[in-house]
């Protein structure tokens, strides 16, 4: 029997997309945000391009759900992200109707529209869920930065959405992922759609122009989970 078969498909999900999450990390954008370098105007534009991109996506897993038992057991209304992107977007004085799309945001819409496998809709998911445990850092770091109360969910519900219960909800998250019953193409549609999903944020990450970080001065609070700011 091969490593690969004696690990759960959290842990194969994780090792096969290893190199984008360490890529994803040191981009530019999610760089900024680490360190709490963004701007405020960047960082509400950036909520706009995520409103698009992860409505649709939602709307698909809401049209799967009902037909594919791993996506209705794995995913809850509370992990669909364009609700929380909205109201993001109204405390920040954005009406979501009006966001025109980027080329990265329309980029992962179309590979979204082109899905024809719920298990790929299972892997874009897995990066996204996966991304709220770095990202909940990323929210502290800002709130500090823009001197705004430790605390306050207003503005930060897309990257803090669960607060205390983040940890337990990701560990039940893959605890239920690995419990389901998938056929070993299943599997490898979960790994390449998360793989694709990586790429895709990375994608949206420089659709923003921010300036460039110096190599010596890199820093990211993020754990597993995938590109900050997604990830």
């Amino acid at each position: 029997m091969t490593d690969t078969e004696h690990q759960t498909l959290s842990q194969r999900v994780k090792a096969g997309t290893w190199d984008l999450h360490e890529r994803a990390e040191h981009d530019t954008l999610p760089q900024h945000m680490a360190r709490g370098s963004m701007p405020r105007e960047a960082f509400v534009e950036m909520l706009g391009q995520q409103y698009l991109a992860q409505s649709a996506l939602d709307e698909r897993i809401r049209a799967e759900r009902p037909n594919c038992p791993a996506l209705a057991n794995l995913i809850d209304d509370e992990q669909l992200q364009g609700p929380h992107l909205a109201r993001d977007l109204a405390h920040w004085g954005v009406d979501a109707s009006t966001i025109e799309p980027r080329s990265g945001s329309t980029a992962l819409i179309e590979r979204v529209e082109r899905t024809n496998d719920p298990f790929e809709l299972l892997g874009l998911h897995y990066v996204r869920e996966g991304a709220n445990n770095g990202n909940r850092f990323i929210a502290m770091k800002l709130r500090k930065t823009w001197d705004l109360p430790m605390g306050q969910a207003d503005g930060f519900s897309y990257l803090d959405p669960y607060g205390a219960e983040q940890r337990p909800r990701w560990e039940k998250f893959k605890q239920t992922l690995d419990a389901q019953d998938m056929t070993e193409d299943q599997r490898a549609t979960v790994i390449a759609a998360a793989r694709d999903m990586f790429e895709l944020i990375m994608a949206m990450h420089h659709d923003h122009d921010l300036p460039p970080i110096e190599s010596g001065d890199q820093h990211t609070e993020a754990t597993h989970g995938q590109p900050a700011g997604h990830h």
